[in-house]
């Protein structure tokens, strides 16, 4: 039976959607720079860091500064190291360090048509790596998911790597 402070799975889960929820504006400001047809370097320059790699920021950030992205905050849940202490911020990088470098395989395959001057949102079209990193991500979810719902503290594959665990507050 799971103890009611690691039952973490909605929590979790609507933490995740208000943190997705916090970078809407910038998707919209993304849509609207790209839709300029500025210069392939400074598109690329603003995909890169600003649109794709700030998620990952926050979460590291957030997670290695508080234990809690503001998700969390408002979901009382909070990341800390399975033996109760505090977390860093080289346990963060940790937790999302796989999907911050499959984030970055992304980057490198669509950098080419970017810095040519093909928008950032259409950069992909018709690559097959990228349509295999696609299903890649997709499996890394669901990995994440069944670890998450078969063991006692709702532990998923990051929170192995990272030597973390979440519980209600």
């Amino acid at each position: 039976m799971v103890e009611y402070k690691y039952k973490t799975f909605w929590p979790r889960f609507w933490a995740g959607f208000i943190d997705g929820l916090i970078f809407i504006p910038m998707a919209f400001f993304s849509d609207w720079l790209f839709g300029l047809e500025l210069n392939g370097v400074v598109n690329f320059i603003y995909y890169a860091l600003i649109h794709t790699l700030s998620y990952y920021f926050y979460t590291v950030y957030m997670h290695g500064k508080f234990g809690q992205t503001i998700g969390k905050m408002l979901m009382k849940i909070k990341v800390s190291k399975v033996n109760g202490e505090p977390f860093t911020y080289k346990r963060a990088l940790y937790r999302d360090s796989v999907i911050i470098g499959a984030a970055i395989l992304i980057l490198f395959i669509e950098a080419g048509p970017i810095l040519s001057g093909i928008n950032p949102f259409l950069a992909t079209e018709g690559s097959q790596a990228f349509q295999v990193l696609i299903w890649v991500q997709l499996a890394w979810f669901m990995i994440e998911f069944m670890t998450m719902l078969t063991n006692n503290k709702r532990r998923a594959v990051h929170d192995f790597i990272a030597g973390s665990v979440v519980t209600r507050l």
